[in-house]
């Protein structure tokens, strides 16, 4: 017999920021500085911001983020794209996020999203 002890936990949750495309440009120049934050509905301690990509509506990261998350079942993972301005506040470019109970786990999804 088992039971159960503590909350669920989704341990060494993977995420890879790979690349953006089509970007909205937000510097006069005609291009965006883009970064993203990655972070966790309920749960402010898990926050990652990606490299800043400067002058490009394409940017490319290639970066990979890996937490835990503590009742994953009434979470959403959240993604915030930004330009970076130096000599001002830092434009939202868009965000989406996605339900942690619709993954399923050991499995990848690999997809695009689209920010709203």
């Amino acid at each position: 017999r088992m039971e159960a002890a503590g909350p669920l936990v989704l341990r060494g949750t993977r995420i890879e920021i790979v690349e953006a495309r089509n970007m909205i440009a937000a510097d006069s120049n005609g291009l965006s500085d883009p970064y993203v934050v990655v972070g966790i509905t309920g749960d402010s301690s898990i926050k990652h911001k990606t490299t800043i990509k400067k002058k490009t509506l394409n940017p490319v990261w290639n970066e990979v983020i890996v937490f835990q998350v503590e009742h994953p079942e009434s979470r959403k993972l959240t993604f915030v794209a930004k330009d970076w301005d130096a000599l001002s506040s830092d434009d939202p470019l868009g965000d989406c996020s996605i339900i942690l109970r619709d993954l399923i786990r050991g499995q990848t999804l690999d997809s695009w999203v689209r920010l709203e």
